[in-house]
């Protein structure tokens, strides 16, 4: 279970200069419901900006406009593909309540939305779980889980956090351990953490949520796999620690396939839902068409 959760070793802080996560989404007033991010590449995964990264920004303009401190759903479509660098953040109160405000965000680039988002935000929870149920399996202790070796001279994202993957849902591609489960399953499972030792946000799990590669490499379909739709719930703040990840693909048809993320904290509490539909480089292999080999 995530709650059982044991730190073996401490992390050291790149040497490189490295922008925390909070300065990663920082945004800038530049008149009323606009705001000036920056996409730094440091965030990136060869060179694609990464959709939790897209939508935190978004976030934290709608946090600035409303004054409240928890978005409690972010459901984003990709309209365009964004690029490193500047980016405008357009926000509208579509409206405010006692308990909850609704706001649209767009994050734009050379004069056209890349990003629209819905976002849900109010107070921050205070209440314990009344009921739960998981669904899917959850990484093992983390202390059971391998981490992924940098490699020299990989830059972006894979600096900016530590992955540790559970052996029994790892990529089938530069894998750090032997899989004890076939291959051609879309399961990805293990944890997550900033590399610079910060402690997690609200909003980290929006991103932890898809930093894991796309569980379709593990069946046969390497490559970009931009993201067309993401929904997250947030659920709670997350305690300090790594951040547990269970992905699962549901069903891969033509180009098209989705993705389902539940993420949790190191006292096992489940922060955040994500589901996800995005495309594939190319077709389906006429052996992954089935949702048995799901």
């Amino acid at each position: 279970m995530p709650g059982s959760f044991t730190r073996t070793q401490t992390n050291t802080v790149d040497a490189a200069p490295a922008s925390s996560f909070l300065e990663a989404t920082a945004v800038e007033s530049i008149g009323p419901g606009r705001f000036a991010a920056q996409v730094d590449p440091a965030w990136s995964a060869r060179g694609k900006p990464n959709g939790g990264l897209l939508l935190s920004i978004a976030a934290r303009a709608v946090m600035a406009v409303t004054g409240r401190p928890h978005p409690y759903a972010v459901s984003g479509s990709f309209v365009r593909a964004p690029d490193e660098g500047p980016v405008e953040i357009r926000v509208e109160v579509l409206k405010a309540g006692r308990q909850v405000a609704q706001v649209r965000a767009s994050l734009w680039q050379r004069g056209a939305v890349v990003l629209d988002t819905l976002i849900v935000v109010g107070d921050t929870p205070d209440s314990t779980p009344a009921w739960r149920e998981i669904p899917d399996p959850v990484p093992a202790p983390y202390a059971m889980c391998v981490p992924l070796a940098r490699q020299p001279g990989r830059t972006g994202l894979v600096e900016r956090v530590d992955i540790r993957y559970d052996p029994a849902a790892a990529p089938t591609r530069g894998n750090p351990v032997p899989r004890r489960t076939g291959m051609g399953d879309a399961h990805l499972r293990g944890w997550v953490e900033f590399s610079d030792g910060s402690a997690p946000d609200v909003l980290a799990a929006l991103l932890m949520a898809d930093v894991l590669p796309p569980s379709v490499h593990n069946l046969g379909l390497p490559g970009w796999a931009p993201t067309v739709q993401m929904s997250t719930y947030l659920r709670a703040v997350p305690a300090p620690g790594p951040l547990a990840v269970s992905v699962s693909g549901r069903l891969l048809s033509g180009r098209w396939f989705d993705e389902v993320a539940d993420v949790y904290d190191v006292d096992g509490t489940l922060v955040a839902q994500t589901r996800q539909i995005a495309l594939v480089a190319g077709r389906a292999p006429a052996h992954s068409r089935g949702t048995e080999s799901l």
